[in-house]
């Protein structure tokens, strides 16, 4: 208990240190959540690789940059989320037929690969099958990462004569974010260890309960509304809020779906882990595993703080 103690504690420090590297400069948090997002990547492709699901290692390490490319390349060129996401799709499509060149280009190391994984199915349908599974990381994780990073850099594809800046308004939601994954997993955790009771999901995850489940969605959404409760005495943050027109809606979306999207990410991380055979990612966190142990419901709330930074800014 005291190593898991110290090392949420340095996790802790760590992620604030990131946070708050953005008033001087965003690019030091982006270098934090790119090698965080590539540790995250190459734990999944471990796991998956020690249940006989071979992915390119080298190319799945690549992804995370090819999207930061993507993104500041955008911003640069003063690009649009449109033609972001048109990059986004070129790059999935790019990657599957690179993975299919590559295997066939490799196919008596394909075959070999084949052996070791008891695959029992023709060449060719094994080729497509480790094509499909390399994108899918392109999307879990390396896509989730990528959106906390383009939540970074948002104001960025805001364009606006009448607000100067939006900055505020970010730095609200990413704090949000974090702060609402902390509070959803840890109270989660040990509101379900103190009060137990019917199991949330016993064939993929047997410590989650009911019981937690709802803990955590109440904390989390206290943690959002205790963060807005703080930015609100904020007068920059009051006057972009009106200057938006943003109502009380947004606010109560992503208080309510974060925490839900939270323990949905948890609970994928958790069935690709039984599904791995393994109990943790890594042990590259002393008594919590690795990256994607510590951020899997991190990620997924990002999709949900992507989707009310869109509401707010467009």
């Amino acid at each position: 208990m005291k190593k898991r103690v110290i090392s949420a504690t340095f996790v802790f420090v760590v992620m604030a240190i990131m946070i708050a590297s953005r008033l001087l400069t965003p690019y030091v948090f982006d270098v934090c959540v790119l090698i965080a997002g590539t540790i995250g990547i190459l734990e999944i492709v471990k796991a998956l690789a020690n249940k006989g699901k071979v992915v390119n290692e080298n190319m799945a390490s690549t992804y995370m940059f090819v999207l930061y490319v993507g993104i500041i390349y955008a911003i640069l060129s003063k690009g649009t989320l449109l033609q972001l996401l048109l990059y986004f799709a070129c790059v999935l499509v790019a990657y599957f037929i690179l993975n299919i060149l590559l295997s066939l280009s490799f196919k008596d190391a394909t075959k070999t690969e084949m052996l070791r994984s008891n695959y029992t199915g023709t060449y060719r349908r094994y080729v497509v099958l480790k094509a499909f599974r390399s994108v899918g990381l392109l999307i879990y994780p390396a896509l989730l990462f990528a959106l906390l990073i383009l939540i970074n850099h948002m104001d960025a594809f805001f364009v606006s004569k009448t607000i100067s800046s939006v900055a505020v308004l970010i730095d609200f939601i990413i704090i949000a974010t974090f702060v609402c994954a902390t509070f959803t997993d840890t109270f989660a955790m040990l509101i379900g260890s103190k009060v137990r009771g019917p199991k949330l999901c016993p064939t993929i995850s047997p410590n989650k309960t009911i019981s937690g489940a709802i803990g955590g969605l109440v904390m989390g959404i206290i943690g959002v509304l205790g963060v807005y409760m703080l930015y609100s005495l904020n007068a920059g943050f009051v006057e972009v809020i009106e200057l938006l027109g943003v109502t009380w809606v947004p606010i109560v979306v992503f208080g309510i779906f974060a925490p839900i999207l939270t323990q949905v990410g948890d609970i994928v991380a958790s069935m690709i882990k039984r599904k791995c055979g393994i109990k943790d990612f890594s042990n590259l966190i002393p008594g919590h595993g690795g990256i994607m142990d510590r951020v899997d419901g991190l990620i997924f709330a990002n999709l949900c703080a992507f989707i009310v930074t869109l509401i707010c800014l467009f």
